[in-house]
């Protein structure tokens, strides 16, 4: 239910922006997204002659994606990913203009704040064996990631037609607030003392920073370990976009 309203919302920003500022505006679409399964579509609407705000929602279907993130783990290794799963994300810029004039004009550099949010699932397995865990146990780990980030960026248009133009945005530094959390579900056996393989969960962060090792809380149930863990991390965003001025 959470993330249907904060898809709506995003969505109610996107299609209200006409609305609320009656200069010209333009729809875009992300050009390097959907090599990774990332669909994403903006409209930046014009305030004055040099600053606009742009929203953008976006879709993540990992498994439509030409390349995806599974290359990076090898199966039947350590963990490995058993599903890339889906997402969501959305973002609110500001948009302040160095130079821009009626005419020929056909590059337009600008920079601006931004404040996004998002959210990715992820299905991994894992295998274990230990002291305690004798015979070698395959595990299901359902993986959630949530962000919310803040940052500036720098952008570049290069206008095409007096319509149609390309949007890159680069130099995108922030910072984000990101939660994870995991749950290790036993395949195949209906009770599982969990807490046998804490150890063996909380060894597989002993080579991170200590930003991350240390904020590592484990949880277990009759049920499944749960791992949760929050991390502030710098962020970094570039992109390209085409987009097309509607009115």
């Amino acid at each position: 239910m959470l993330e249907i309203r904060n898809i709506v919302l995003l969505v109610l920003l996107l299609t209200g922006a006409n609305a609320v500022f009656s200069q010209k505006n333009a729809l875009k679409i992300g050009l390097l997204g959907p090599t990774i399964g990332n669909y994403s579509l903006s409209l930046e609407q014009a305030i004055d002659a040099s600053h606009t705000m742009n929203v953008n929602v976006g879709y993540w279907n990992s498994n439509a994606g030409l390349l995806g993130i599974g290359i990076l783990f090898e199966e039947g290794k350590n963990i490995w990913l058993k599903s890339e799963g889906k997402g969501w994300h959305g973002s609110v810029e500001m948009r302040n203009y160095f130079d821009i004039r009626l005419g020929n004009v056909t590059h337009k550099l600008y920079w601006g704040p931004y404040i996004r949010f998002w959210k990715k699932s992820l299905l991994m397995n894992d295998y274990i064996q230990n002291e305690l865990v004798i015979q070698q146990q395959l595990f299901d780990v359902n993986t959630l990631f949530k962000g919310t980030g803040i940052g500036a960026q720098l952008g570049y248009h290069l206008m095409l037609t007096d319509r149609l133009w390309l949007d890159f945005y680069f130099l995108g530094l922030g910072i984000e607030w990101v939660k994870m959390t995991a749950e290790y579900k036993a395949v195949g056996v209906k009770n599982f003392e969990y807490s046998f393989i804490e150890g063996d969960v909380r060894d597989a962060f002993s080579d991170k920073p200590g930003f991350i090792k240390d904020n590592v809380n484990l949880s277990s149930t009759p049920q499944r370990l749960l791992i949760e863990l929050p991390v502030t991390l710098p962020a970094f965003r570039a992109g390209i976009n085409i987009a097309f001025t509607i009115d």
